[in-house]
């Protein structure tokens, strides 16, 4: 089989690879769909921290089980559809028993740290899979995990009915995020994104769009009737959004990190102590909160497919990557194997 793999930085390569042996407390998938994500041009750049090649890339990933081996997980059978979690943790720290294991310090993911689903097959602990329901397709399946990012972003940030929402970053991770606080009750969500590709999909999404430029603190407040903005999403990762939602936010306010920045940034301590500004962090989900997004496209409360913008098979995903790397104007692209 031919997987995408990854040799080091801007080496990925479409290749022969070896498929997957099934062990004792896993499952084998044959992979439908995966998606690509930011932190695979992170990979691609040699700018992730944990990535060591060669790896196959691919943490956005589901399709329906082939094999399967051990006792646990009797839901998950040879022919079940399911997504998978791709993290994993060491399961005895402290973090893990206080339910935390999405940050514990020897936690991992499918894609980088491991073998991914950028290949026709390949090998999860049974306790990944996630089943899905009959009203979830695949392609809706595969945008669950950037989707559980969002639900716990706006978790973080205690969205409610009538919360003004900014969110900074119109790429994928963005624009779900905004689709998540929309259905939690805010009664405006504005972006502000820079690229007009982007911005185009946000406002097709019913979505008050701004430039960067535009977003001066005097224009959203008369957006925003004078109140102010109850909370920023960061989803941009630059320090100049860092600075946008300083200045956006209202006093009492509150900002949520759901971007990976690659550099530190300059924070005014004095307008967050003075303004008595909340700043959260937030990284990946829980096992809840990706159980959560399966119920949301299963009820159909959003459609997390209005992201995707391209849908190509598995075997252009290198070219695809190489491409998003120098710019290429696109939402979410969605890789099919065949």
């Amino acid at each position: 089989m031919q997987g995408i793999v990854w040799h080091g930085q801007y080496d990925l390569r479409l290749e022969d690879v070896k498929e997957p042996v099934c062990g004792e407390g896993e499952l084998l998938l044959q992979v439908k769909c995966a998606g690509i994500c930011g932190s695979d041009l992170m990979i691609y750049s040699g700018k992730h921290k944990r990535a060591t090649p060669p790896t196959i890339l691919g943490h956005e990933f589901t399709g329906v089980v082939v094999e399967r081996r051990g006792a646990g997980r009797p839901e998950v059978q040879v022919g079940e559809r399911v997504v998978v979690n791709p993290n994993y943790a060491c399961g005895d720290c402290e973090l893990c028993l206080a339910g935390k294991g999405h940050i514990c310090e020897k936690k991992g993911l499918y894609g980088v740290d491991v073998d991914g689903g950028f290949a026709p097959y390949v090998k999860v602990a049974l306790k990944s899979a996630v089943p899905l329901p009959k009203e979830v397709s695949y392609e809706e399946a595969v945008l669950i995990e950037p989707l559980a990012v969002a639900v716990r972003a706006v978790a973080i940030g205690q969205v409610g009915v009538g919360s003004s929402i900014v969110v900074i970053g119109g790429g994928p991770i963005g624009l779900l995020t905004a689709m998540v606080a929309r259905v939690a009750g805010a009664r405006a969500v504005l972006v502000i994104e820079p690229q007009p590709y982007r911005r185009q999909l946000a406002h097709s999404l019913g979505f008050q769009v701004l430039a960067p430029d535009e977003a001066s603190r005097a224009h959203v407040m008369d957006l925003t009737h004078g109140r102010g903005v109850d909370l920023v999403f960061d989803a941009a990762g630059v320090p100049p959004a860092a600075r946008t939602s300083m200045e956006l936010v209202k006093r009492a306010g509150r900002i949520v990190i759901i971007a990976v920045y690659k550099e530190p940034v300059v924070v005014d301590l004095g307008v967050l102590g003075y303004s008595e500004l909340e700043i959260r962090g937030t990284t990946v989900y829980t096992p809840a909160e990706f159980a959560q997004s399966v119920g949301l496209v299963a009820e159909r409360r959003l459609d997390p497919t209005l992201v995707v913008t391209n849908r190509l098979a598995l075997t252009e995903g290198v070219h695809a990557i190489e491409a998003l790397s120098k710019g290429m104007n696109a939402g979410k692209i969605v890789l099919t194997a065949s």
